[in-house]
């Protein structure tokens, strides 16, 4: 027995032709001494249905939309003791013996392959951590094994995880495509606990960043800090941090390790910038080439094959243009946490809060830096990725649209030191600190540039008509919540900014939007 691999017992008989997850099995069940139970891993169940809607067929499987919410208003003390049982899977890490048997039901074949689909069309593009060829060979062979087979335990998680990113992009209302992604991410989890602090594969990295990549979902982002950390220091015990390019292994396993490295790279910008911490590594210790551009089916073990058409642009293209606009936030994050000439209000002595115009030059300088790299990275685009190309490929102006939004919300995170020192002066009203005409000219330009980003995110987001025109519903919250806390806080306290702030229509819809989103129970804890 491998540590990534189980062998199940054999499986029940059918009812009516098909395989269904049976729960009544108490001869497999062991109960330890606290009250929870262990169960011995159970080889696939997979669900078939001729026809049935997606709410049947899902609560057959196990996982209704509605079950979680409906077991959390009758309580746990009126639940019978194997459901107060159950609902402790998920609260602690477990080893292979003590995985609940659900983590290894499957939905029926229908319902898994449009959410394999709805993967590759919507998620793909910002986490291409599969090789799809690959990932489909192994899908299909999935739900042909006979149950006597061992189950790779890595590969079912990645799975799980790529039905949970299908599911955000479900035409379900969005309580229900919240249940449903978190039931599938839930498992994913389980499982890849469960193995990766025993054992370090390509595979087990490619589900850990899978499932960190989907914390976002539920505006975990604490433990969405704390996996990738876990993450990067995996990857680097297996060489990820090295180009591969010299390496005796074959082409496909090079690119995953490209395009995993630079995810884990850009991911953890990411969430650096969310927090306003140091990033885990540093891109003068990456030596590790760009993702190739070109189309996963061209991509072989032997090498890229085959002449990509000029008329399908790789989705890669996107990719590396998101890995790069996390190298220009490294500048920026390099820049706030080593000497910052700006402080958060009410940190630090009074004196070192007070705008000091020598600095604020400084700030000024680096802004400017900024803006440079990025208007180089703007230039630097594929024509089809460009802001203004018109294009008739739905895919195509979806990508156009989330670079756009990270653009911008880049830009504005490179003004917002400008943004917090007028805050200080309209709160000390101390508008005449800065002295020099020259110094306060470009300070409020550059105030006025950061809320003109803010409100241009807002207009690229109120435009969208759903998550297949702009991504999942929780990918771009951290955005508006960013651009709402900072307009808001420039209204209240810098009411001398020379007509920077005139966007009270942008605030009011972003706002709006937050609160709509906060007032989902999961939404809250952001």
């Amino acid at each position: 027995m491998t540590p990534s691999s189980i062998s199940p017992p054999s499986a029940n008989g059918n009812i009516d032709g098909s395989l269904i997850a049976s729960t009544d099995l108490p001869e497999e069940e062991e109960y330890d001494s606290d009250g929870e139970w262990h169960v011995q891993p159970r080889p696939l169940d997979v669900v078939d249905h001729d026809q049935a809607s997606v709410e049947v067929v899902l609560s057959d499987c196990g996982f209704s939309p509605h079950t979680a919410s409906n077991l959390k208003r009758r309580g746990s003390a009126s639940l019978p003791r194997r459901m107060r049982l159950r609902s402790r899977i998920g609260s602690v890490i477990r080893a292979q013996n003590e995985l609940h048997r659900d983590n290894f039901v499957l939905p029926p074949h229908t319902l898994a392959s449009e959410l394999v689909d709805l993967f590759f069309t919507h998620a793909f593009p910002l986490f291409p951590f599969v090789h799809e060829p690959t990932f489909r060979r192994r899908f299909a062979a999935t739900y042909r094994k006979s149950n006597s087979e061992p189950l790779d335990i890595p590969w079912q998680s990645t799975l799980n995880l790529v039905f949970a990113f299908g599911c955000d992009y479900l035409c379900l209302p969005l309580q229900q495509i919240y249940e449903l992604s978190q039931t599938f991410h839930r498992r994913g989890t389980e499982l890849i606990l469960s193995v990766c602090f025993d054992t370090s594969t390509l595979d087990v990295i490619q589900a850990l960043l899978l499932v960190s990549a989907h914390l976002q979902s539920n505006m975990q982002f604490n433990r969405f800090w704390s996996s990738m950390a876990c993450i990067l220091r995996s990857a680097q015990g297996l060489g990820f941090h090295i180009d591969p390019r010299d390496w005796d292994i074959g082409f496909v396993e090079k690119e995953m390790r490209r395009r995993l490295w630079w995810g884990m790279y850009s991911l953890d910008r990411f969430v650096s910038l969310k927090h306003g911490r140091p990033p885990a590594t540093t891109l003068e210790t990456l030596p590790v080439g760009p993702p190739a551009t070109v189309h996963d089916e061209y991509i072989t073990d032997a090498g890229i094959s085959g002449i990509q058409s000029s008329d399908t642009p790789s989705s890669m293209h996107f990719f590396n243009a998101i890995v790069q606009l996390a190298h220009i936030a490294e500048t920026m994050l390099a820049y706030m946490l080593r000497d910052a000439p700006w402080c958060l209000p009410g940190r630090g002595p009074r004196s070192t809060r007070d705008p000091d115009p020598i600095r604020l030059n400084i700030q000024i300088g680096l802004v400017v830096e900024q803006e440079g790299k990025l208007a180089k990275w703007l230039s630097g685009l594929p024509d089809h990725l460009q802001f203004s190309a018109e294009t008739a490929d739905e895919k195509i102006k979806r990508q156009q649209k989330m670079l756009r939004v990270r653009y911008l919300h880049i830009r504005l995170m490179s003004h917002r030191p400008n943004l917090l020192s007028v805050i200080q002066v309209g709160r000390d009203d101390k508008a005449t600190v800065l002295g020099d005409k020259f110094l306060e000219s470009v300070v409020m330009a550059s105030v006025r540039q950061c809320v003109e980003c803010a409100c241009d995110i807002i207009a690229v987001l109120q435009n969208t008509t759903g998550p297949e025109d702009m991504g999942a519903w929780w990918y771009h919250l951290p955005c508006t919540h960013s651009f709402t806390r900072q307009s808001t806080r420039t209204a209240a306290r810098a009411p001398k900014m020379n007509g920077a702030y005139n966007h009270c229509s942008s605030v009011h819809c972003a706002r709006n939007a937050l609160c709509r989103a906060e007032a989902r129970p999961h939404i809250a804890v952001y």
